[in-house]
C-alpha cells in the first residue's frame, strides 16, 4: 500500500480540523481506488478459473475455495469484464501508475457495479460527466440512474407512440386518397353508363323511324309510339261500345245499325 499517504510525514506546522479531513477523504479516495482495483482483479481470476472449473461444480468450488456465492462472483467478473480494459490493468499498481484521466478513477466498487445498470460504456460516461459520484453514496447514485433509465425510457415510449400516430395519420391518408380515386371512378362509369343508355335509346329511335319509313304494308300501328298505340286501342273500344247488335230472334239488316224480327 505504497500508494497511501503517509498523512503524518506530511504534517507541516499546526494541524487543523480541515486539514485532517482533507488527508481522511484522501485516503478514503486511494481505498476506494484499492477497492475496485483488487474487485477487477478478483474479477479477472475468477474468470479465469471458471473456465478450467468442471461444469456444474462452480457453485460448490467458489464456496469451498473462496467462499463467494455464485451473485458475489457474477458480480466481480462483470466488473472485470466492464472496467478492466478501461483502466489497463495488468497488476493492482497500474491503476494509480497511470498518469492518463480516468472518469470512473472516483468510483467505489458499489458505485462501479451500480453503474453497470447503463448499457454502455458512452452513457456511463456521460453519467459520471454529468453528475457529482464522488459526492453521492452508492444508494443515492442507484436512484439517479433508474430515475435516468426511466427518463430515458418515456422518452422513447413517447418517440414510438409519436411515430406510431405519424404513421396512421400516413396511412389514412392513403386510404382518403384512394377513396377518392374509387369515387372518381365510380363517377366515370355512371358517365359510362349514362351515354350508353343515351346511345342504346338513340339507336332504338332511328331503327323504330327507320322500320316505318320502309314498310309498305300491315297494321301503321307498329309504327305508332306506345302512348299513339294506346290511344288508338280506346278509340276502337269506345266505337265497339257504341254499337247496337241484334238480340236474339232478330236479325241484322244489311247497312243498318238496327234489326228486324223474323
Amino acid at each position: 500500500m505504497t500508494d497511501i499517504i503517509n498523512v503524518e510525514s506530511q504534517a507541516v506546522g499546526v494541524r487543523t480540523a480541515e486539514t485532517i479531513a482533507t488527508e481522511i477523504n484522501t485516503i478514503k479516495r486511494q481505498t476506494q481506488k484499492i477497492m475496485l482495483a483488487s474487485s477487477i482483479e478478483i474479477g479477472k481470476r475468477l474468470t479465469e478459473a471458471k473456465e478450467l472449473v468442471d461444469h456444474g461444480q462452480w457453485s460448490q468450488w467458489l464456496q469451498k475455495n473462496v467462499n463467494y456465492s455464485e451473485r458475489t462472483a457474477q458480480n466481480l467478473m462483470r466488473v472485470y469484464d466492464q472496467y478492466g480494459e478501461k483502466f489497463g490493468m495488468t497488476e493492482m499498481d497500474s491503476l494509480f501508475a497511470s498518469g492518463a484521466p480516468n472518469v470512473f478513477e472516483e468510483l467505489s466498487y458499489t458505485q462501479a457495479l451500480a453503474l453497470l445498470s447503463l448499457p454502455t460504456e458512452e452513457e456511463r460516461e456521460q453519467f459520471v460527466e454529468e453528475n457529482d459520484v464522488a459526492n453521492m453514496s452508492t444508494r443515492e447514485m442507484q436512484d439517479a440512474i433508474k430515475a435516468k433509465v426511466d427518463a430515458e425510457a418515456r422518452a422513447n415510449d413517447a418517440e414510438a407512440r409519436a411515430s406510431d400516430a405519424e404513421r396512421m395519420v400516413v396511412q389514412e391518408q392513403q386510404r382518403a386518397a384512394l377513396a377518392e380515386k374509387n369515387l372518381e371512378n365510380v363517377k366515370a362509369q355512371l358517365r359510362n353508363a349514362d351515354e350508353q343508355k343515351t346511345d342504346i335509346l338513340e339507336q332504338a329511335r332511328k331503327e323504330r323511324d327507320t322500320g316505318c319509313q320502309s314498310k309498305r304494308t300491315g297494321s301503321p300501328s307498329r309504327c305508332l309510339s306506345r302512348p299513339d298505340r294506346r290511344n288508338r286501342q280506346t278509340e276502337a273500344e269506345n266505337q265497339g261500345a257504341g254499337r247496337q247488335w241484334p238480340r236474339s230472334g232478330q236479325a241484322r239488316i244489311p247497312g243498318t245499325s238496327g234489326s228486324a224480327r223474323k
